[in-house]
């Protein structure tokens, strides 16, 4: 992925001391871009502060409100709308994908979830309320669906994948406590530090993190894999 125009750049670093530069095209205010420069670096640190240091040496945000999509992430390069929470999550995304990946199409949840889940913890959203309002499509809607069932019900793909499963991890965090799922993420992160996680492995790690039994709260959430 590549970005060329006649942008505007301006660069900081981090308290953690990641340089980041943010570009941005000609309809975004210098107040905008300022903005997204601070999320940037503070968004950066957050998720290095919980999942692990940030190993791209510099990160780079190309700003433009004009594109067809929200916000879309490459390992060190991120391109978004002026959107605290949007830019919060791509950047998240550089660790679930870029750093323990997975197979996108077969498991979204697996990033998507999960970079949501992260965007809450930087922005200090603990999920309350989280399933309020909540309403299963069909006994075939699971949060691990695969894109095939998504393409095939896009409507229901963010709700779905993004929010439920954000929900879930929330819900996770409060069988485990904050303690144990704060490390739980952490040593997993370490675990598939560029590999390959699966739902069989993170039930699996999430398993050994508590003694109570969490079979009922995987067919609850309607996680399956």
């Amino acid at each position: 992925a590549w970005a060329a125009g006649p942008f505007t750049r301006i660069s900081g670093t981090s308290a953690a001391g990641v340089p980041v530069n943010v570009y941005s095209v000609s309809g975004i205010s210098s107040t905008s871009a300022q903005s997204m420069l601070s999320t940037a670096k503070s968004a950066v640190d957050a998720h290095a502060s919980r999942f692990g240091a940030y190993p791209y040496g510099e990160l780079d945000a190309v700003i433009d409100n004009n594109y067809w999509f929200g916000g879309m992430e490459y390992p060190g390069f991120v391109l978004d709308v002026v959107s605290t929470t949007a830019l919060t999550h791509e950047i998240a995304h550089q660790w679930f994908y870029g750093i323990v990946g997975d197979d996108e199409y077969t498991s979204p949840w697996l990033d998507e979830s999960f970079t949501d889940y992260a965007t809450d913890l930087a922005q200090g959203k603990t999920g309350t309320n989280c399933w309020s309002g909540v309403s299963w499509a069909s006994s075939a809607e699971k949060i691990t669906n695969s894109m095939a069932y998504w393409d095939a019900h896009s409507s229901r793909y963010s709700t779905v994948v993004y929010g439920y499963g954000k929900c879930a991890l929330h819900d996770l965090r409060r069988v485990l406590g904050d303690t144990a799922m704060a490390k739980l993420l952490k040593d997993y992160a370490t675990a598939h530090w560029y590999g390959v996680s699966t739902t069989a492995e993170f039930k699996a790690a999430a398993q050994a993190a508590t003694s109570t039994d969490l079979t009922s709260f995987w067919t609850q959430h309607r996680i399956e894999g």
